[in-house]
């Protein structure tokens, strides 16, 4: 696994063949909306990380299965791009991510209560 772009607290990680991520086997996939395929919102701006392109399809845990502590280990979602597509964001310049399965981390901060993403 090797880091291969960040936009804002989102980290993308290309994964080698026939690696895998914790959690994968309960993933399922996510319908796209009206703005693509979101990777994630941001909670102060309403902007979201989001690909236009439909060569890209994400899957991830649902909410129910995935406790706050258990996010800081396992895996927020998994991309499966069959082309290179973009990743954008109306504060941050887009992102190539090429062909293949890639990990997407939404970065942590750390508090003595709770771990929590940061923000946006």
């Amino acid at each position: 696994m090797r880091l291969i772009g960040r936009q804002g607290d989102v980290l993308l990680f290309a994964l080698d063949a026939g690696e895998t991520v914790e959690g994968e086997s309960e993933m399922h996939a996510e319908a796209r909306g009206d703005r693509g395929t979101v990777l994630a919102h941001g909670e102060v701006t309403g902007h979201a990380h989001a690909i236009r392109s439909r060569d890209a399809k994400l899957y991830r845990r649902s909410s129910a299965e995935v406790t706050a502590q258990a996010r800081a280990i396992v895996a927020d979602a998994l991309l499966v791009a069959r082309r290179a597509v973009v990743l954008r964001h109306e504060e941050h310049g887009p992102v190539r991510i090429p062909p293949g399965r890639v990990l997407v981390r939404i970065q942590r901060e750390y508090s003595p209560q709770e771990m929590r993403s940061a923000a946006d």
